[in-house]
Protein backbone atom coordinates (compact mmCIF):
# COMPACT_ATOMS: atom_id res chain seq x y z
CA UNK A 1 0.00 0.00 0.00
CA UNK A 2 1.13 3.74 -0.83
CA UNK A 3 1.70 5.79 1.68
CA UNK A 4 -1.33 9.15 1.55
CA UNK A 5 1.73 11.35 0.49
CA UNK A 6 2.58 9.33 -2.39
CA UNK A 7 -0.25 9.40 -4.03
CA UNK A 8 -0.68 12.99 -3.49
CA UNK A 9 2.53 13.30 -5.19
CA UNK A 10 0.96 10.97 -7.92
CA UNK A 11 -2.61 13.19 -8.22
CA UNK A 12 0.13 16.11 -8.27
CA UNK A 13 1.84 15.16 -11.16
CA UNK A 14 -1.46 14.05 -13.04
CA UNK A 15 -2.74 17.50 -12.57
CA UNK A 16 -0.38 19.15 -13.74
CA UNK A 17 -0.25 17.05 -16.95
CA UNK A 18 -3.63 18.00 -17.63
CA UNK A 19 -3.05 21.26 -17.18
CA UNK A 20 -0.59 21.66 -19.31
CA UNK A 21 -2.08 19.59 -22.02
CA UNK A 22 -5.19 22.09 -21.83
CA UNK A 23 -2.89 25.43 -21.61
CA UNK A 24 -0.82 24.33 -24.79
CA UNK A 25 -4.17 22.94 -26.52
CA UNK A 26 -5.74 26.29 -25.96
CA UNK A 27 -3.28 28.56 -26.66
CA UNK A 28 -2.78 26.70 -30.28
CA UNK A 29 -6.69 27.27 -31.04
CA UNK A 30 -5.94 30.93 -30.31
CA UNK A 31 -3.42 30.48 -32.86
CA UNK A 32 -5.09 29.02 -35.56
CA UNK A 33 -8.40 31.41 -35.43
CA UNK A 34 -5.44 34.19 -35.71
CA UNK A 35 -3.97 32.67 -38.54
CA UNK A 36 -7.55 31.48 -40.20
CA UNK A 37 -8.54 34.82 -40.55
CA UNK A 38 -5.25 35.98 -41.78
CA UNK A 39 -5.97 33.60 -44.38
CA UNK A 40 -8.66 34.74 -45.12
CA UNK A 41 -7.78 38.67 -46.09
CA UNK A 42 -4.70 37.11 -47.94
CA UNK A 43 -7.19 34.94 -50.13
CA UNK A 44 -9.55 38.00 -50.57
CA UNK A 45 -6.79 39.76 -51.76
CA UNK A 46 -5.38 37.47 -53.99
CA UNK A 47 -9.14 36.88 -55.22
CA UNK A 48 -9.24 40.72 -56.19
CA UNK A 49 -6.26 40.60 -58.32
CA UNK A 50 -6.77 37.36 -59.76
CA UNK A 51 -10.53 39.29 -61.00
CA UNK A 52 -8.13 41.90 -62.48
CA UNK A 53 -6.39 39.76 -63.93
CA UNK A 54 -8.94 38.23 -65.99
CA UNK A 55 -10.40 41.77 -67.13
CA UNK A 56 -13.06 41.93 -64.32
CA UNK A 57 -12.52 45.17 -63.24
CA UNK A 58 -16.50 45.80 -61.82
CA UNK A 59 -16.19 42.02 -59.85
CA UNK A 60 -12.92 42.74 -58.10
CA UNK A 61 -14.37 46.19 -57.08
CA UNK A 62 -17.48 44.33 -55.81
CA UNK A 63 -15.09 41.81 -53.68
CA UNK A 64 -13.07 44.21 -52.27
CA UNK A 65 -15.89 46.24 -51.07
CA UNK A 66 -17.14 43.35 -48.62
CA UNK A 67 -13.05 42.91 -47.36
CA UNK A 68 -12.69 47.03 -46.85
CA UNK A 69 -13.19 50.15 -45.11
CA UNK A 70 -12.89 52.06 -48.10
CA UNK A 71 -15.69 54.00 -49.17
CA UNK A 72 -18.03 52.05 -52.41
CA UNK A 73 -18.22 55.14 -54.08
CA UNK A 74 -14.57 55.24 -54.21
CA UNK A 75 -14.69 51.52 -55.23
CA UNK A 76 -16.97 52.03 -58.44
CA UNK A 77 -15.05 55.04 -59.40
CA UNK A 78 -12.19 53.13 -59.23
CA UNK A 79 -13.10 50.18 -60.90
CA UNK A 80 -14.44 52.63 -63.94
CA UNK A 81 -10.52 53.74 -63.88
CA UNK A 82 -9.08 50.60 -64.05
CA UNK A 83 -11.04 49.36 -67.02
CA UNK A 84 -10.39 53.00 -68.69
CA UNK A 85 -6.32 52.64 -68.03
CA UNK A 86 -6.27 48.92 -68.95
CA UNK A 87 -8.18 49.72 -72.45
CA UNK A 88 -5.44 52.52 -73.16
CA UNK A 89 -2.62 50.25 -71.90
CA UNK A 90 -3.03 46.88 -73.37
CA UNK A 91 -1.56 48.19 -77.00
CA UNK A 92 1.66 49.38 -75.04
CA UNK A 93 1.76 46.37 -72.66
CA UNK A 94 -0.03 43.75 -74.47
CA UNK A 95 -2.43 41.17 -73.33
CA UNK A 96 -2.76 40.23 -69.30
CA UNK A 97 -0.95 37.35 -69.18
CA UNK A 98 -1.72 36.58 -65.15
CA UNK A 99 -0.81 37.73 -61.60
CA UNK A 100 1.82 36.93 -59.47
CA UNK A 101 1.87 37.59 -55.09
CA UNK A 102 5.42 39.17 -54.97
CA UNK A 103 6.35 40.12 -51.22
CA UNK A 104 4.55 41.17 -48.26
CA UNK A 105 5.69 43.61 -45.63
CA UNK A 106 4.31 43.55 -41.76
CA UNK A 107 4.36 45.49 -38.75
CA UNK A 108 4.03 42.98 -36.12
CA UNK A 109 0.84 41.68 -36.11
CA UNK A 110 -1.39 44.63 -36.49
CA UNK A 111 -0.89 45.81 -40.17
CA UNK A 112 0.24 44.09 -43.56
CA UNK A 113 1.23 45.48 -47.07
CA UNK A 114 0.69 42.87 -49.81
CA UNK A 115 2.37 43.03 -53.21
CA UNK A 116 1.31 41.11 -56.33
CA UNK A 117 2.28 41.60 -60.38
CA UNK A 118 0.07 41.63 -62.66
CA UNK A 119 2.02 40.62 -65.86
CA UNK A 120 1.46 41.80 -69.51
CA UNK A 121 2.91 40.21 -72.32
CA UNK A 122 5.64 43.31 -72.27
CA UNK A 123 5.42 44.77 -69.32
CA UNK A 124 3.83 44.91 -65.56
CA UNK A 125 1.45 46.83 -63.12
CA UNK A 126 2.28 46.48 -59.37
CA UNK A 127 -0.98 46.24 -57.58
CA UNK A 128 -0.70 46.30 -53.34
CA UNK A 129 -3.03 46.32 -50.63
CA UNK A 130 -2.70 47.70 -47.38
CA UNK A 131 -4.21 45.80 -44.74
CA UNK A 132 -5.59 46.22 -41.01
CA UNK A 133 -6.08 44.37 -37.98
CA UNK A 134 -9.71 46.01 -36.91
CA UNK A 135 -11.00 44.87 -34.09
CA UNK A 136 -13.60 43.04 -35.73
CA UNK A 137 -10.91 41.72 -38.03
CA UNK A 138 -8.35 42.06 -41.13
CA UNK A 139 -10.10 44.96 -43.42
CA UNK A 140 -7.81 46.24 -46.52
CA UNK A 141 -7.69 49.91 -45.53
CA UNK A 142 -6.17 50.94 -49.14
CA UNK A 143 -5.36 49.42 -52.59
CA UNK A 144 -3.47 50.83 -55.63
CA UNK A 145 -1.65 49.88 -58.63
CA UNK A 146 1.42 51.52 -60.41
CA UNK A 147 4.97 50.41 -62.02
CA UNK A 148 6.56 51.01 -59.32
CA UNK A 149 9.01 48.39 -58.32
CA UNK A 150 10.66 50.04 -54.56
CA UNK A 151 8.49 48.17 -52.91
CA UNK A 152 8.50 44.67 -54.24
CA UNK A 153 12.58 44.59 -54.76
CA UNK A 154 13.33 46.62 -51.66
Amino acid sequence: MQSPSSILKLIMIRLFIILTVFIVACSDAKTEKRSSDRDKIDSDCDKVVQLIAQGDSQKAMQHLKSISVMSPSDLDSLAITINSQMASLLPSYGRLTGYEFVKEFSAKDILVRRNYLLKFERYYLRCSFTIYKTVGGWKVTNFDYDDSLIEVLY
